[in-house]
Formats: structure tokens, C-alpha cells, sequence
């Protein structure tokens, strides 16, 4: 049969394939510690996401508890003048009838 030739001159065919798988075995080395990282990376983004989330659910949330106390605090008002005028317009008639 014919002969096998390395494809690293120099070295045989045995010695070019474990070269190979050590390469291969430092590509994968290399592999999982940026895979962990980028798993790490995707969990810190999805944490975030989420504190994100959270955080512009609280802002509505907050934006309309405003909304809701602004608008009690004028229909409070709008009746407390209207208690007012009613108490002055008695006053004034209760002046009136003392005076005459």
C-alpha cells in the first residue's frame, strides 16, 4: 500500500494525529471557558431584562398612583369651595335677616 504522508513535515503520521487532537483539545479548552462566560454573559442580560422590567412596571405603577392622588386632591378641593361658598352665602343671609 502506499505510504501515509504527515501533513507535518517531519513527523509521522501518529505524531501529526496526536499534534492534531492536542490542537483540537486546546481549540475545545478554549471553547468552554467562552461558552461559560458567554452563558454567564446571557444570564446577567436576562437578569437585567428583568430588573429593567421591574423597574418601568414600578415608574407606571408610581405615575398612575400620581395621576389618581392629583385628581382625588382636585375633587377635594372643588368641593371644599363648594362648602365654602355655600357657608358664605348662609353668612350673608344670616347677616341680612339681622340687619332688617
Amino acid at each position: 500500500g502506499r505510504a501515509r504522508r504527515s501533513s507535518v513535515p517531519g513527523m509521522s503520521p501518529c505524531q501529526a494525529s496526536g499534534r492534531t487532537s492536542l490542537a483540537s483539545r486546546s481549540r475545545l479548552s478554549l471553547d468552554v471557558p467562552e461558552a461559560a462566560a458567554r452563558s454567564r454573559l446571557e444570564r446577567a442580560c436576562g437578569v437585567a431584562r428583568e430588573c429593567l422590567a421591574a423597574t418601568s412596571r414600578r415608574a407606571r405603577r408610581d405615575v398612575e398612583d400620581c395621576k389618581l392622588r392629583a385628581s382625588v386632591a382636585r375633587l377635594e378641593r372643588e368641593h371644599v369651595q363648594a362648602e365654602l361658598a355655600a357657608k358664605e352665602r348662609d353668612k350673608a343671609a344670616l347677616t341680612a335677616r339681622a340687619a332688617s
